[in-house]
């Protein structure tokens, strides 16, 4: 697999009448539509990203400035259908965020999720460094159903879990800065796995009950929800979202699915995250098939196969995911 390239924006490389435009063109495309209020005129900052599988990885540094992302929608690097989420990790300085009203002070190591189809702010009186992972929305409703409970919501350092989460997440950025033309697509899931534990110790007591607002959002957490069902249909989602199951087939299709198709989508690939984690290796293909919603073994062996070329048992074979102690060899 070919590595994914690595690209830079250093604000004072640009040329001065245009700096202020591209950076926020840039920031823009990045993460969500987004402008920036230097808080002088020295201001100086760079930017770095790449993908890596289905994520993108990106990392700022900053002098201090303000930045508004106003009109709640997604850049469209990284995010294939216009919606996602970004998981920032401070990793110098301080940041305040602002996000639904609330404001959250992020120190190093600390990390905050924010959903970038809503509106929200940073500011910084000090230079800063912070490393965002750029998530889908469909990708950020397989890892964890309520999204939007976590939003907003400061993890703190302090906490044993999530100071190794965050000291992984930057470890692997740091990796790719030093050697960037290493192929980092394997990475995916080692990211995933990280990120998924760390929104295991999100405390319930401080989630926040919050509806996305977003029918697609709604819809896709529905069956996130009840992937393991095998009779989940276009009816029951209809009936969720208190919507005509032509409204609903209206959103799929937007998305290039019926919902069934969309449904049997994400049983496939829930079913192939399994096969590659270390944890479900002992764990029978059968029992993959039936707990990601198939009720038929035959069906799903050729549903699979017709997705991914291979049998379940041989995806198992040759895909499995790297340690997270791995070191990827640079090509």
């Amino acid at each position: 697999m070919a590595a994914a390239d690595l690209e830079k924006l250093q604000f004072r490389e640009i040329p001065k009448a245009e700096r202020r435009r591209r950076w926020n063109e840039f920031l823009s495309d990045t993460y969500s539509v987004f402008r920036t209020e230097p808080a002088e005129d020295t201001f100086s900052a760079t930017i770095s990203r790449i993908r890596i599988g289905r994520l993108g990885l990106s990392w700022y540094e900053t002098t201090a400035a303000k930045g508004f992302a106003d009109a709640g929608r997604a850049g469209a690097w990284s995010a294939p259908i216009g919606d996602a989420f970004v998981l920032a990790i401070q990793q110098h300085g301080v940041c305040t965020g602002h996000y639904q009203g609330r404001d959250i002070v992020t120190k190093p190591g600390d990390m905050v999720l924010l959903d970038v189809s809503r509106q929200y702010g940073v500011s910084t009186s000090s230079p800063m460094k912070v490393v965002a992972i750029k998530i889908p929305a469909d990708l950020v409703l397989r890892i964890f159903p309520d999204p939007e409970g976590a939003c907003g919501v400061r993890l703190s350092a302090q906490v044993p879990e999530i100071a190794l989460a965050s000291s992984l997440l930057l470890g692997i950025k740091d990796a790719i800065e030093a050697s960037p033309t290493a192929d980092w697509e394997s990475y995916e899931d080692v990211l995933i796995n990280i990120i998924r534990s760390a929104f295991h110790h999100v405390p319930e007591n401080i989630r926040h009950v919050s509806r996305s607002g977003s029918p697609k959002r709604e819809a896709c957490a529905f069956i996130e929800r009840n992937l393991s069902d095998p009779d989940l249909n276009i009816r029951r989602i209809a009936e969720e979202l208190d919507m005509s199951t032509r409204s609903i087939q209206r959103i799929f299709g937007e998305m290039g699915f019926t919902p069934r198709g969309y449904i049997l989508e994400r049983r496939i690939d829930a079913a192939a995250e399994r096969l590659r984690r270390a944890d479900f290796q002992h764990t029978s293909i059968t029992d993959i098939a039936f707990a990601v919603g198939f009720s038929d073994l035959s069906h799903f062996v050729r549903c699979f196969r017709g997705k991914f070329g291979v049998s379940p048992r041989d995806y198992r074979m040759t895909q499995r995911a790297p340690s997270i102690d791995a070191q990827p060899t640079a090509g």
